[in-house]
């Protein structure tokens, strides 16, 4: 009926070759609660240094947050994590503290337990 099955993933992204490609794919395993260096992750809690954003403002311009494309799929990837991609090319690294629990609301709200409640539309 046209539908497709998602499934919940961390938001710590590190790198994965496949068919000869790099590219980003979930850290499904990462270390828990400790500090942990990661390609790229969303930004519902991040803390960026404003030498950062200079930088990439004067290499890019204002398009921190523009799309890119993963190189391995051909999908276009979130703003967030392109920003980080980007800062890391920089020379700027991405860390999570994953002592940090965070929730995120899309259709239903989703956290470390996987205790979905729906948001009426």
């Amino acid at each position: 009926m046209g539908g497709y099955l998602t499934t919940p993933v961390p938001t710590l992204y590190r790198e994965q070759e496949a068919a000869g490609r790099a590219g980003i794919a979930p850290w499904l395993d990462y270390p828990r609660d400790q500090l942990v260096e990661v390609v790229a992750t969303g930004s519902a809690c991040i803390v960026i240094h404003r030498t950062v954003l200079e930088k990439l403002a004067a290499e890019h311009g204002p398009t921190w947050y523009t799309p890119i494309g993963d190189p391995q799929t051909g999908k276009r990837l979130s703003e967030d994590l392109s920003f980080c991609i980007r800062a890391r090319a920089a020379g700027w690294p991405t860390h999570v503290d994953t002592r940090v629990k965070t929730t995120h609301l899309k259709h239903l709200w989703l956290g470390k337990h996987n205790a979905a409640v729906a948001v009426p539309a």
